[in-house]
């Protein structure tokens, strides 16, 4: 049943031609060859859709539509349960945008609200504000998976989500597209740690779907976790914990039998120096090439890799750690190349700590396989001096550039990767139009970008526009324990890259 507040919104099947529509819009072929050591052999790249990044819809576009499926809310919770859930949507046009907002809620009835985002401006919407009599299981202390999606009159537009206890909150990019399969990369069920999927059927029409764990002990596919069914227009919360016990690391894939779903994944960590809450979105379609930047090691910041291989054939993966110069703008220097094999149906792990890569200088990674595969980096930091620790943020791998970019809020520090294969000059911009900075980036080579407070706040959106193909993400801060990476708003061939 859907709850309509103020003037109705529209039917579950309207939404649902809209959504499919739109998600065949945005599924355009693309082809893209990326920064390459002259030491990493060329592979064809598939001519598909190659990234899993949200894509903000192009500004000319008659309506955008978001999914955000990684919230968990919880009344009377306690100190360290997720009890909020909000979006944050920015319009950095001269119109402003006019929507419907529908909160789905697992065991209670959708709620769909009228929203107004002015031109210009960042706009957050509170699930306790539109649905402030939560009850049923809610109040029984349990946990439910919450979610959104959003329609708007207009592209343009970037939309975040977050979820909050009251201790921490994490923040992560809602979806653009829906997919038959999933991949929520980062989890564990170790001792203190509890990891919640949320499985989101935007449609009409039930999703079955299935699901397989790849876990540090091997891959499992329970009996339990076949066949299980997402009504219409509705969520489902599955504790990872509960099916798959004391694993260090959990990489869960939501395969759907009938419809396409959005997969979000959300980790609570209870004990050790990392505490907190951590908000993951999901990967979609593996590829044959994953961008990671920011990267740094330190003693009192971990980060490592997950590989994961959902395919029938085993990859190969060429692994280039490009590190960044002492002086700001010149070329990168790169370590000695080096491989990983990931057999069918596995993942691996890589930790850098281990290899050349020098402490306290930042790097990029590329990783190139010889079939597809999905990877993500956990990033964490131990406490500082008022003991507080931070992360695990846990970042998808891109393998595309854009000369365009949108960064919608909650940001201290941007990072600009540039991968095409000349100089480039990229401009940030805040979303009323004023300049932030301009500066040269070099092939290869990444440059740090501090984010005003009144941006960083969350009152303004930030805007990169770069001459050639270029990757932004928001940097992992002690201050800002995010770690995830910018909108696209306009997407790049292979011209001009190198071949």
């Amino acid at each position: 049943m859907t709850v309509v507040v103020g003037n109705g919104g529209r039917s579950a099947r309207q939404r649902g031609i809209v959504v499919a529509a739109l998600a065949a819009l945005i599924a355009v072929p693309l082809l893209f060859d990326a920064v390459r050591p002259s030491s990493v052999k060329r592979t064809e790249i598939p001519k598909r859709v190659v990234t899993d990044l949200a894509r903000a819809s192009d500004r000319q576009a008659q309506s955008s539509v978001w999914f955000c499926a990684g919230g968990v809310v919880r009344t009377g919770a306690t100190h360290d349960a997720p009890s909020r859930l909000s979006v944050t949507v920015t319009n950095p046009g001269a119109i402003p945008s006019r929507g419907h907002l529908t909160w789905v809620i697992g065991g209670e009835p959708n709620t769909v609200v009228q929203v107004e985002v002015p031109a210009g401006s960042v706009q957050e919407f509170r699930l306790e504000d539109s649905v402030p009599q939560i009850s049923g299981a809610l109040a029984k202390g349990e946990n439910a998976g919450a979610g959104a999606i959003l329609e708007f009159d207009r592209g343009g537009l970037a939309v975040d989500h977050r979820v909050e206890t009251a201790s921490s909150g994490s923040t992560a990019p809602c979806a653009s597209s829906v997919s038959e399969r999933a991949v929520a990369l980062g989890g564990s069920t170790s001792l203190g740690t509890q990891t919640l999927i949320t499985i989101l059927n935007p449609f009409p029409g039930n999703a079955v779907f299935d699901i397989r764990f790849f876990t540090d002990s091997g891959t499992t596919k329970p009996t339990v976790v076949r066949g299980i069914t997402v009504a219409s227009e509705s969520i489902r919360l599955v504790d990872i914990g509960a099916i798959v016990r004391r694993r260090r690391v959990v990489d869960t894939e939501v395969i759907a039998r009938t419809g396409r779903v959005i997969v979000d994944r959300t980790t609570i960590v209870r004990d050790g120096p990392s505490r907190g809450i951590v908000l993951g979105t999901s990967a979609a379609l593996p590829s044959i090439r994953a961008f990671f930047t920011s990267g740094f090691l330190s003693r009192n910041r971990q980060e490592r890799y997950e590989i994961v291989n959902p395919g029938v054939s085993p990859t190969r993966l060429d692994v280039a750690v490009l590190v960044a110069p002492p002086i700001a703008g010149e070329a990168p220097s790169e370590v000695v190349p080096f491989q990983i094999d990931v057999a069918a149906g596995t993942r691996e792990e890589l930790d850098l700590a281990n290899t050349e890569v020098p402490q306290g200088r930042d790097y990029s990674v590329v990783f190139t396989g010889t079939r597809p595969f999905l990877a993500a980096r956990i990033v964490s930091a131990r406490p500082d001096k008022t003991g507080l620790g931070r992360g695990p943020a846990t970042t998808p791998g891109a393998e595309t550039g854009a000369t365009r970019w949108i960064l919608p809020a909650n940001a201290v520090a941007l990072t600009i990767f540039n991968v095409s294969s000349d100089p480039t000059t990229a401009t940030v911009k805040s979303s009323t139009g004023s300049v932030l900075a301009t500066m040269k980036v070099a092939p290869g080579a990444s440059r740090d970008v501090a984010v005003p407070p009144s941006i960083a706040t969350g009152v303004q959106a930030l805007l990169v526009e770069a001459d050639f193909p270029v990757l932004v993400g928001r940097r992992f801060t002690a201050t800002s324990p995010v770690n995830s990476w910018a909108l696209p708003l306009a997407f790049v061939t292979d011209e001009g890259l190198v071949p």
